[in-house]
């Protein structure tokens, strides 16, 4: 496990060897939750040298699949800007959101290898995910159940109907199973609360404070690594 755990990406420069042992007590302890983010989502698209960021991966696909002006493809432009493009084309929402699921079944990428060793740490049973592809996921059925689909319960916050929140515990050692979290939504073909930009993200957000929203059981004393 600490092998895992040291391939991991993580903020550490500086860190101590009792720094990695307290951390190595609370994984077996059940009281760390890993929060994955875009930064792990690397992928090796088809004929490419070099390894692209998932999200700038779907803005660069998007712009050819919905025609628009080249210059909106510039490096600096992020899959939110590119979104922002396509709404203010006239591009119906639901449509985008189609747009991208089209782009990731089409290039069906594998986990990439950070994810992987994530799911190598069998201490961690509960994922947090802030994106909206299903990567975590697919690592989680490589590593655990050598690739057999449907392994793993996966969960997504609904910021638009607070009484059908998934109920996700994390008490110590719970839940036996692997649960995947997706706190900004998941990505599907009937879903319509995703979080593709920044827009989306604030409704989130403000969701996520208010009081009647909070996923339930989902805030306890345990502690985060944000991958």
């Amino acid at each position: 496990m600490g092998e895992a755990l040291q391939n991991l990406p993580v903020l550490a420069q500086g860190w101590r060897d009792r720094d990695w042992n307290k951390l190595l007590c609370s994984v077996e302890e059940g009281i760390v939750i890993p929060i994955v983010g875009q930064d792990l989502l690397q992928v090796m698209p088809e004929g490419a040298s070099s390894p692209i960021s998932l999200y700038r991966f779907i803005a660069e696909q998007l712009v050819d699949e919905f025609s628009l002006p080249p210059d909106v493809s510039s490096p600096k432009m992020t899959l939110s800007d590119v979104v922002c493009c396509c709404l203010d084309d006239e591009r119906d929402s639901f449509d985008i959101r189609h747009g991208i699921l089209g782009v990731l079944n089409k290039a069906a990428f594998a986990p990439p290898e950070p994810l992987c060793h994530l799911a190598e740490i069998a201490d961690f049973n509960l994922f947090v995910s802030t994106t909206f592809d299903s990567l975590m996921e697919k690592a989680l059925e490589k590593v655990r159940f050598g690739g057999r689909t449907g392994t793993v319960e996966v969960c997504s916050y609904d910021p638009k109907e607070p009484h059908k929140n998934e109920e996700v515990s994390i008490n110590k050692k719970y839940p036996a199973h692997p649960v995947l979290f997706h706190l900004m939504g998941k990505l599907s073909g009937g879903s319509d609360s995703v979080v593709i930009s920044e827009e989306d993200m604030l409704e989130f957000v403000c969701a996520l404070h208010s009081e009647n929203r909070v996923p339930k059981s989902f805030s306890t004393n345990c502690k985060t690594i944000i991958c």
